[in-house]
């Protein structure tokens, strides 16, 4: 479900500072400015989740991507075939930019000390107005207490954050998510490429995919 007039109101409280709990095409995620390094500690500290995790990252589109990080000639095939021909939940992660090239910088604490990032670009039309709309990529991880299983409806988010519920602090109800799995996670940081998470993009189709490149 897509409300167009909820954008600019979502754009406003993450643009300020604030975070959002909204559907993406997977499951429900708590969406903040990735800039924004005390928004980021707010994510950190609403799902109680560990320092030492960094958090995935939504674009709009694979330039604002290479704004900040490093795609290869592969990982851009890769991103363009299941972000924008399949439209698919796919997240890579991939080596950030040294900080003399980037043109975004994003928030220490998104990376978690490390020299990488996970990228996705959403199959959701609010989330890709949002980010248009506000100019800048967002955190994105899945909106629950760390530690318990991912949030795929309104009410299971009220729940868990709905105590929160402020200026600075939203939640859109967007019915039931557009899946129960998270997204597929591969590394593609070394060079070469390594399924961390298995999700609805198969490693088998990202196996094949890459054997055509």
């Amino acid at each position: 479900m897509y409300d167009q007039s909820l954008v600019p109101k979502a754009a406003s409280v993450i643009g300020e500072g604030g975070i959002v709990a909204a559907p993406t095409d997977t499951v429900y995620g708590l969406l903040a400015d990735a800039t924004n390094e005390s928004a980021v500690k707010r994510v950190f500290e609403l799902k109680r989740r560990p320092e030492s995790k960094p958090l995935p990252v939504l674009v709009c589109s694979i330039e604002m991507a290479e704004a900040f990080a490093v795609l290869s000639y592969a990982v851009a095939k890769i991103a363009h075939h299941f972000w924008l021909e399949e439209k698919r939940p796919l997240t890579v992660v991939v080596p950030l930019l040294k900080q003399c090239h980037t043109k975004m910088s994003l928030a220490e604490p998104v990376r978690a000390g490390r020299s990488t990032v996970a990228i996705r670009l959403p199959n959701n039309r609010f989330l890709i107005d949002v980010i248009t709309n506000l100019g800048r990529p967002l955190v994105a991880p899945s909106a629950n207490i760390h530690g318990q299983p991912p949030a795929t409806n309104y009410r299971s988010v009220v729940d868990a954050f709905g105590h929160h519920i402020s200026d600075t602090f939203m939640i859109v109800d967007g019915g039931a998510s557009g899946s129960s799995l998270a997204s597929t996670i591969i590394d593609c940081s070394q060079g070469t490429y390594r399924i961390i998470r298995e999700g609805p993009v198969s490693g088998n189709e990202i196996i094949e995919f890459m054997r055509m490149l």
